[in-house]
């Protein structure tokens, strides 16, 4: 049986309330869910038909399943995301828009533009780009249940000197 899981969940919303990266979707509203058209088919309907979406998932709860929610998580996906802007972002961009409706021929008071009396660098001393590039991934875990400990460092032991003076000063 093929499972659906949970791979983005936008912040301040509902469903980050209620579901964790990582978490597989078993059946929506009584309806066993094997693909994500149909979860999202089933969802959009029973969301428009009763206002809520009632939802059996299941979570990564041990380090076996966890490792494996994290694999399917890696895999290559075909959906393309699209992120949408911050709530805080939308509403500046509104304000400014609003700004912008308001005076047309908004004129600025003075230039951002630094005027400088320094004469130009030349090319050679500017930035160089390199014709090959290297992808460096870095490694992150937005669902902090998929999260692995990492072992901890045995104590060292004290340094020889330090032992030496502490045996020779109970001899005494």
């Amino acid at each position: 049986m093929r499972q659906v899981y949970v791979t983005r969940v936008a912040e301040n919303t509902l469903p980050s309330m209620s579901l964790s990266i990582g978490d597989a979707i078993l059946d929506v509203d009584s309806v066993p869910i094997s693909s994500v058209n149909e979860a999202t088919k089933i969802m959009c309907s029973r969301l428009k038909a009763n206002g809520y979406v009632t939802m059996v998932i299941e979570q990564a709860d041990d380090p076996v399943t966890a490792q494996y929610v994290r694999m399917v998580l890696m895999a290559e996906k075909t959906m393309e995301i699209d992120l949408p802007l911050a709530p805080d972002v939308v509403d500046i961009c509104k304000k400014e828009l609003g700004r912008f409706h308001a005076n047309p021929n908004l004129d600025y008071k003075y230039s951002i533009l630094r005027k400088s009396a320094k004469k130009e660098r030349a090319d050679s001393s500017r930035i160089k780009v390199n014709e090959s590039t290297e992808d460096i991934p870095i490694a992150c875990e937005d669902n902090p249940n998929l999260l692995v400990k990492v072992p901890a460092q045995p104590p060292k032991p004290p340094c020889k000197s330090f032992q030496s003076e502490i045996l020779g000063w109970a001899k005494q």
